[in-house]
């Protein structure tokens, strides 16, 4: 026992190090970041007004009214930024790591080479500064137009499925990312699977089985912000849909901790 809290002050003193590194370098380097608040503010007005425009036109889309399209985009918004100031830019880390070498360096160290590679990029105040001031935007618009009042279930349900959507969106990552293993070059691929990411701002009603179910595969952030928007917006009580989510999550996280293992085992034999 004594040597497991030793082993948590241990990694956690490590994370505390990372975090403050990470803020050294985006201090060092603040124009980037302020680029990227410029970037994410223009994307998001620019997405409300076409929101505004096509349903001022058909008034609903797979019955989402704009109050139900601000709290869904939202959603996904938050789901995004989460990942993005967690795990994103670790992926893209180690996958370059892998390319040029430098993961050689991670097995030499005295500690878990998978608590390296998954905090390689964390950057918690570069994150807050450029997704709070558009997230603020649609606050703003939603408590304006009064378009947020779910029932106790799907206030409930719905944070647990934006959690469980966050850890899908890892997983879903990391597992294409075990890639660079055998490839070598899988950076393309991942730009594609972030591109996919605006699936998740139209609603999880839009799509009819079977394709619902495959687009799950395609546009991860459906299951990762849809489904937990439309508890949000008590537009189903079924707990089927977070049923799907919890199970995809699942799905990924074994298939890529299965791939860790057997691709990290294949690079240590070839680097020995």
């Amino acid at each position: 026992m004594r040597g497991l809290v030793s082993n948590l002050r241990f990694y956690f003193r490590v994370l505390a190090k990372k975090i403050l590194f990470a803020w050294q370098i985006e201090t060092a380097y603040a124009g980037n970041t302020i680029g990227e608040l410029f970037s994410t503010i223009f994307y998001n007005i620019t997405f409300i007004i076409f929101i505004d425009i096509v349903l001022r036109k058909y008034k609903l889309l797979a019955g989402y009214s704009f109050n139900d399209m601000l709290v869904l985009v939202f959603v996904t918004q938050i789901v995004f930024y989460t990942g993005l100031t967690i795990t994103y830019d670790s992926m893209s880390k180690f996958v370059q790591s892998v390319r040029d070498g430098i993961f050689d360096t991670y097995l030499l160290k005295p500690m878990s080479v998978f608590f390296q590679v998954m905090t390689l990029s964390i950057r918690p105040f570069s994150g807050l500064f450029f997704s709070v001031p558009p997230l603020l935007i649609y606050v703003v618009l939603i408590i304006k137009n009064q378009a947020f009042h779910p029932e106790p279930f799907g206030l409930t349900v719905g944070l647990l499925g934006m959690l469980v959507g966050i850890l899908y969106l890892h997983f879903y990552r990391f597992t294409f990312a075990m890639f660079v293993f055998k490839t070598k070059q899988v950076k393309n691929l991942l730009k594609t699977l972030d591109l996919l990411g605006d699936a998740g701002s139209f609603p999880y009603e839009a799509y009819v089985e079977p394709f619902r179910t495959i687009v799950f595969f395609i546009a991860p952030f459906l299951a990762a912000a849809a489904i937990p928007a439309t508890y949000f917006l008590n537009k189903t009580t079924s707990l089927w849909p977070f049923v799907i989510q919890i199970g995809l999550m699942l799905f990924f996280m074994t298939t890529a901790l299965l791939l860790w293992r057997k691709g990290l085992k294949e690079y240590e034999s070839i680097s020995s």
